[in-house]
């Protein structure tokens, strides 16, 4: 009974959103997944002197925190990806990801977001067209090479309260100097 009330909710609330915005049309792909876990990383692929073995066993990613998002910041970040606001800067063409957002369904890995807060870059393993603004410099799928297609100072900033509420490592200084 309690879960059929819950389910009838959650589908008025659908049909809600999904009338009456046009960002929840494209975040309807996502409901799919079951859990939304953040991490932070670190990228040696750059780095001058990588020990003998490390870029071919671990691919050169070093993951320093992660965590599994409540529902309302999972739902409230997925928002957020999908607000034509949250893009507009410019961006590097190759961007060393230090932020993955890894959407899960019944363990298995549903859809990917990848995040450079130092150059800017998103990208996303589904369509955004939200986030293609400007001039395309070459023909990626996610609108990530485009010239004004960078993730915006606002949801960089939002991105990096996120992080240390989940008490995740973030250099907030460094991040600023890019804006």
């Amino acid at each position: 009974m309690k879960n059929s009330r819950i389910r009838s909710t959650l589908l008025i609330v659908f049909l809600i959103t999904t009338l009456f915005s046009t960002s929840a049309k494209c975040a309807v792909r996502l409901n799919g997944a079951d859990s939304v876990i953040v991490s932070t990383i670190t990228d040696h692929k750059f780095d001058p002197i990588l020990p003998p073995g490390y870029e071919t066993k671990q691919g050169g990613i070093e993951v320093t925190g992660h965590s599994k998002l409540t529902t309302e910041d999972a739902k409230l970040l997925l928002d957020r990806i999908y607000e034509r606001s949250s893009y507009g800067s410019a961006q590097a063409v190759t961007p060393v990801y230090d932020v993955q957002i890894i959407f899960y369904k019944k363990g298995s890995i549903k859809a990917l977001v990848e995040i450079c807060m130092y150059t800017n870059n998103l990208y996303a393993s589904f369509p955004l067209k939200v986030q293609r603004q400007g001039e395309c410099m070459c023909k990626g799928k996610g609108g990530y090479c485009c010239t004004k297609g960078g993730i915006s100072s606002e949801f960089k900033h939002y991105l990096t309260q996120l992080l240390l509420k989940y008490k995740l490592p973030v250099d907030v200084e460094m991040i600023e100097l890019t804006d």
